[in-house]
């Protein structure tokens, strides 16, 4: 009998450190799994992604859109519908404009 309980403590004891061992190898799995996806990761932004000093060697998109020219057309695009407002409300006769809001 004390020998069935030494060896039910002894397999009790052995299967805790097989358990803890496992744990800690699974932990240092993580460890390196997480520092190889890092390193892939920051290869492909570098390759991908440059920002600072070397800006000057990126190429610019063919869809690159010219904002200062966009806002002059903007302005332009408002001032031609102003004026043209301005001119349909001194064109309209007062009666008509009244007779639409109706």
């Amino acid at each position: 009998m004390e020998q069935e309980t030494k060896e039910a403590s002894e397999t009790k004891d052995d299967l805790e450190k097989n358990q803890k061992k496992d744990f800690y190898t699974e932990i240092v799995l993580m460890l390196v799994l997480g520092i190889l996806i890092g390193l892939a990761a920051k290869t492909e932004a570098g390759k991908r992604i440059t920002i600072g000093s070397e800006d000057y060697k990126i190429k610019p998109p063919a869809g690159a859109y010219n904002l200062n020219k966009l806002e002059k057309e903007l302005a332009q695009s408002r001032e031609d519908a102003q004026k043209a407002e301005a001119e349909n409300l001194q064109t309209t006769p007062i009666d008509e404009t009244v007779r639409a809001a109706d």
